[in-house]
């Protein structure tokens, strides 16, 4: 099964509504959640999104997506990386960011 590694601008975008980014996000989420994608993230990565949320988006906001995540991992529908980035796996990642998403990425 192919993976994408999530940043923290995909995580803001898609669950921001205010963002930018916000509805581009929104559809390449929904495209690679079609096409079976499964999400490798970190736990620094999630908790610079949760700060982010928390401080400039609003609290509640910042707990349900933590829910959502917890949910998401305890599933295993999402491989969460505390450690290091190369226990994810050998094979390449590609990347759900913000210069992939414009397109640009090589």
């Amino acid at each position: 099964m192919d993976k994408v590694m999530v940043d923290t601008w995909a995580w803001l975008a898609i669950n921001h509504e205010g963002d930018q980014d916000h509805e581009v996000a929104k559809l390449a989420n929904e495209q690679l959640l079609e096409k079976g994608y499964i999400y490798v993230t970190t736990n620094f990565i999630l908790a610079e999104t949760y700060t982010f949320l928390r401080r400039k988006v609003y609290p509640q906001r910042a707990v349900e997506f933590g829910r959502e995540i917890q949910q998401v991992i305890e599933a295993e529908a999402m491989e969460w990386v505390r450690n290091r980035l190369s226990q994810a796996d050998s094979q390449p990642l590609r990347c759900l960011n913000q210069v992939a998403v414009q397109g640009h990425d090589p």
